[in-house]
């Protein structure tokens, strides 16, 4: 049977990308006018995208297009940083692994690189 792709799982198994969820998050609660902290960042640490903006929405009250607005906007804050990560940003784990996918794409291997947004 002859390997024809691999999915990889961007978010903490290729690259940290906890910075760039923070640095996007900030950007929607500035977008609301209020602040957010590092700090408030990593006590939401492993929640979704909704559930992170529950919390952070608290009392203040949104229609579902409002939410859904929100939502695509981090979505996009965080793919403008990903736009620019580069070998640079791998895990210190995955340093032979830039390699290896080239490898899998001279062999004519499709490579997918994806992450969990929602």
């Amino acid at each position: 049977m002859k390997l024809e792709a691999v999915i990889f799982e961007m978010d903490g198994v290729l690259i940290d990308t906890n910075q760039y969820h923070y640095l996007s998050w900030k950007q929607v609660m500035q977008q609301l006018g209020r602040s957010f902290t590092r700090r408030d960042h990593d006590k939401l640490y492993g929640l979704s995208s909704r559930q992170i903006l529950d919390i952070l929405l608290g009392a203040l009250q949104l229609s579902e297009a409002e939410i859904c607005e929100l939502l695509e906007y981090k979505n996009s804050c965080f793919m403008s940083y990903v736009d620019r990560i580069g070998t640079q940003d791998l895990l210190p784990a995955c340093s032979n692994c830039y390699g290896n996918c080239m490898l899998l794409k001279f062999r004519w291997v499709f490579l997918l690189l994806t992450s969990m947004l929602i």
